[in-house]
């Protein structure tokens, strides 16, 4: 209990340091890493008792080092990209210029609402034919099993996949719509319409595969971006309206957790809080038993950067970066009680390079984070979709997911994220007529 009592002290400092070294931007990469850490160990903090566990010298090590090597790198480099006086200047121009309207093509998005429904209804009928299930949640599950356990499920037709994925994609270009009319208080009448885009490709990434972290992504992609396009708005850090509709938002994610579970086919959740502190709390005590005993699972591949040697073995046909390997090939337990297979970010770093890994991995990760913020406002221009903004709101869910898993190389240095570019810059012209401008002061 002393060991995770400890590491919850250093990690408030730290979330102290972030929130006061940025006071007008509350949403930077580092609060999100170190907000998804600081709620996990209040978890770990309240089951210690029940499921016995502590943390070893080296785990406290790992996690206070490398959040440690995360505020550091940060906040060099926020000030390096000067981002406290390029979010002044965005807030002046905002309230000088005053063109904060966004130009939409309402024909192209009601004919977007179409091609929706077409490409999930064909999604829903692919996963009726290939399981044979007599209802969607059996064909959920059944498609889910065959995709993720046992490798035998039948790949989705090109013609229903790519269209799927550019669907998927443009659920943030809604969002970043939907957000930024709301803030600004205009186009009321296409509201709804913006808010079925969104649900619509939110269907779509969880029927196939039958996650529920598609929900929470578009999720914390809304309220990522909601704070930030408010932020440059007011020049100031938030808002009591947007903290009401912030735990609104939780609350109503955490209360369907069970409910959404249920539905994707995966059973009856009996108790949601032994549950929700599984997913909560389970990584910390993964990470300290991964550590302890080390190497229970280890061999020559890069677990970090896993994704990107698929991509290249995908491209070269080189068996070499065929990875196969996975931690989360590892369920484990504390005192009886499920705790999972993962292991936080930190557990592929320390697999990787032991405490340099820790440090290379958290750095660079850092200073990426400072760059997607340096170029959302470097590009911002208010009376279009800013592409670079719309990418930070994605990948705003995988900083707060650090705590869980090593979500954000797994996204980041994938085809996948460059390819999700590409189709977001097409959507916007599609959407708006416009195109990336660069820049709005220096």
């Amino acid at each position: 209990m002393q060991s995770i009592v400890f590491v919850l002290l250093i990690v408030l400092i730290f979330l102290f340091i972030s929130v006061t070294a940025f006071k007008n931007f509350l949403l930077t990469p580092q609060f999100g890493i170190l907000f998804g850490f600081l709620a996990s160990l209040i978890g770990c903090v309240m089951v210690a008792d029940e499921w016995k566990i502590s943390l070893n010298v080296v785990t406290i090590a790992v996690l206070c080092i490398g959040l440690g090597i995360v505020i550091v790198v940060s906040l060099l480099f926020q000030n390096i990209f000067r981002l406290r006086y390029r979010l002044y200047c965005i807030s002046s121009n905002i309230s000088n210029i005053g063109n904060n309207f966004i130009r939409v093509n309402k024909r192209h998005i009601m004919i977007w609402v179409i091609i929706q429904f077409i490409i999930l209804g064909l999604v829903m009928m692919f996963l009726m034919q290939q399981t044979n299930a007599l209802t969607l949640s059996s064909a959920i599950n059944v498609y889910r099993r065959r995709l993720l356990i046992t490798n035998n499920a039948e790949i989705m037709p090109l013609y229903i996949r790519l269209p799927r994925s550019i669907c998927i994609y443009s659920g943030y270009i809604f969002i970043y719509l939907l957000a930024h009319s709301m803030i600004y208080g205009y186009n009321r009448g296409m509201w709804v319409v913006y808010f079925i885009n969104v649900i619509l490709p939110c269907v779509n990434t969880v029927i196939v595969g039958g996650s529920r972290g598609g929900i929470v992504q578009y999720l914390t992609a809304f309220i990522a971006i909601w704070f930030v396009l408010y932020t440059f708005k007011e020049n100031k850090m938030i808002s009591m309206k947007q903290v009401i509709y912030a735990v609104g938002i939780i609350m109503a994610l955490v209360l369907s957790f069970g409910t959404v579970h249920s539905f994707l086919g995966r059973g009856v959740v009996e108790d949601v809080g032994d549950y929700l502190y599984m997913y909560l709390s389970g990584c910390i005590h993964n990470l300290d038993y991964y550590i302890d005993h080390f190497p229970i699972q280890c061999d020559s591949n890069n677990f970090t950067l896993i994704n990107f040697f698929n991509f290249l073995f995908r491209l070269t046909g080189n068996s070499d970066y065929n990875y196969t390997s996975y931690l989360s090939d590892i369920y484990l337990k504390a005192n009886g009680h499920s705790t999972g297979n993962v292991y936080t970010m930190f557990a592929s770093y320390y697999h990787d390079g032991k405490m340099i890994g820790v440090i290379i991995y958290s750095a660079l990760m850092a200073y990426i984070g400072q760059l997607m913020m340096y170029l959302s406002m470097k590009t911002y221009k208010n009376n279009e979709i800013n592409i670079p903004l719309v990418l930070y709101g994605y990948i705003y869910f995988d900083f707060t997911q650090s705590f869980f898993a090593n979500r954000f190389y797994a996204q980041f240095f994938t085809d996948t994220f460059f390819k999700m570019i590409i189709f977001l810059m097409l959507l916007k012209y599609f959407f708006t007529g416009n195109i990336i401008r660069i820049k709005i002061c220096n």
